[in-house]
C-alpha cells in the first residue's frame, strides 16, 4: 500500500541471511503503535485497520521479491530501485551472517548509500552496524556494538569509536544497538521522539514490555550476568529485592530470606559477586531511579522514595558513587534518554 503524506516510512533493508528476530523486535514497536491509534476500542480488535497510522512499514532488498532470513523465514520485499524507496523517514538495517557477502555487493551497497542519505534517521541492529558503517557517516562517530564482533568491526573501521557496554546510543541521525532486545527499546524511544511519551508507554504496555531501559543501562544485567557467571542460588534474592525496593532491605532481612544466618549470607555472597549485599541494593535502586525519572514526571525526590533511598540527600550520594549525577530535570532527560545522544 502507498503511504499517505503524512506517514513516516519505517524501511527495512533485509538481505540473504539476515536476522529475522533484529528485523521483528525493531518493527514491530512501530506496527503496534498503528494499530493504538487507528483502533482505540478494547484489545483484540478482529477488525483492524492500519492505513492512517502514523507509521508505514516497507521492506526492501537488492531485487524484491522473497528474501529468507537464518531462521528460515520468507520476507516478501520490493526492490531498493522501487518508488517504495524513494521517500523513507528511518532504515532500519539488521544484523545477520549475511552481513559479509551483502559488504561485498557493490550494487547494494551503492544502492543503499542512496538510502541513508535521503533517510531523518538511520538504526542498526548488531552486526547490521557494519553496513551502516560502510554506507554512511558513521565510521569516525561512536556507536554500540556487542564484545564478540567488536574487534572484526574496529578491524575494518578503526575510527569508530565502539561502546560494548550500552545497550544503544545515538551519533547524529545514526542509531546502534547491541542486538535484537535492546532494539525493542531503541524503538520505544523513536516512537516517544515521534509521538510523545505517552504514546510510546501504550506501545510497551501492549507489547507485555517489563520495563523500558535506558540507552546508557549494561548490556548485561545484573540479574544476567550473575546467572551466566554463577549459580542462581541468589535470583530470588535479586527478585525479591526488585518488588521490595521500598522496604528495608536489611542485612538481616536479606539473610531471612535466604535462610542463612548474617554471617553466612554476607560471606557466600561477597564470594559470589565480589560485591557486598548492601551494595547490591544501592546498584539495584540506583538503576530502577534512573528509569523512574527517566521514563516519568517524578521529582528527584519522589523517585528516592519510591526505591527506598528514604531521602533525596541519600539518593544523590548513592548517584555520586555509581553515575553521573543528574544536577537538573532536564539533564536527566538529555543525558538518559534515548533521543540525545547517550
Amino acid at each position: 500500500m502507498r503511504p499517505s503524506r503524512t506517514q513516516r516510512v519505517i524501511a527495512c533493508l533485509v538481505y540473504p541471511d539476515s536476522y529475522a528476530l533484529d528485523v521483528v523486535a525493531m518493527v514491530s514497536p512501530f506496527t503496534t503503535a498503528n494499530h493504538l491509534i487507528c483502533n482505540p476500542g478494547p484489545y483484540p480488535v478482529y477488525h483492524w485497520t492500519t492505513d492512517h497510522g502514523p507509521y508505514s512499514i516497507v521492506f526492501l532488498s537488492k531485487r524484491g521479491g522473497q528474501v529468507s532470513t537464518v531462521e528460515g523465514m520468507r520476507y516478501v520485499t520490493h526492490s531498493l530501485r522501487s518508488k517504495q524507496a524513494r521517500t523513507i523517514d528511518t532504515l532500519i538495517v539488521p544484523g545477520g551472517f549475511g552481513v559479509v557477502h551483502a559488504l561485498r555487493d557493490k550494487d547494494l551497497v551503492s544502492s543503499a548509500e542512496r538510502l541513508e542519505a535521503n533517510a531523518r534517521r538511520v538504526c542498526a541492529v548488531g552486526s547490521g552496524l557494519a553496513l551502516i558503517a560502510k554506507i554512511g557517516n558513521l565510521n569516525q562517530g561512536s556507536a554500540v556494538a556487542r564484545a564478540d564482533y567488536a574487534n572484526d568491526l574496529t578491524r575494518y573501521y578503526p575510527k569508530l569509536a565502539l561502546n560494548t557496554h550500552s545497550l544503544f546510543v545515538r551519533e547524529g541521525k545514526f542509531w546502534s544497538s547491541a542486538g535484537a532486545a535492546s532494539c525493542l527499546d531503541l524503538a520505544l524511544w523513536l516512537i516517544e521522539d515521534d509521538l510523545g511519551r505517552a504514546m510510546a508507554l501504550k506501545v510497551a504496555k501492549r507489547l507485555v514490555v517489563y520495563s523500558r531501559r535506558l540507552g546508557d543501562e549494561p548490556q548485561l544485567s545484573l540479574s544476567l550476568g550473575a546467572m551466566t557467571r554463577f549459580s542462581d542460588k541468589f535470583e530470588k534474592l535479586h527478585a525479591f529485592i526488585r518488588n521490595h525496593l521500598a522496604s528495608d532491605l536489611s542485612l538481616a532481612q536479606m539473610a531471612g530470606h535466604m535462610g542463612m544466618s548474617i554471617r553466612n549470607f554476607s560471606r557466600r555472597y561477597m564470594e559470589t559477586f565480589g560485591r557486598t549485599p548492601a551494595q547490591q541494593v544501592e546498584m539495584i535502586r540506583v538503576q530502577e531511579a534512573k528509569r523512574f525519572m527517566a521514563s516519568t514526571d517524578l521529582s528527584f525526590r519522589e523517585a528516592a522514595r519510591l526505591v527506598g533511598f528514604g531521602s533525596e540527600q541519600r539518593m544523590r550520594r548513592a548517584f555520586a558513587r555509581q553515575t553521573e549525577r543528574p544536577s537538573s530535570k532536564k539533564q536527566r532527560r538529555t543525558r538518559n534518554v534515548g533521543p540525545e545522544r547517550l
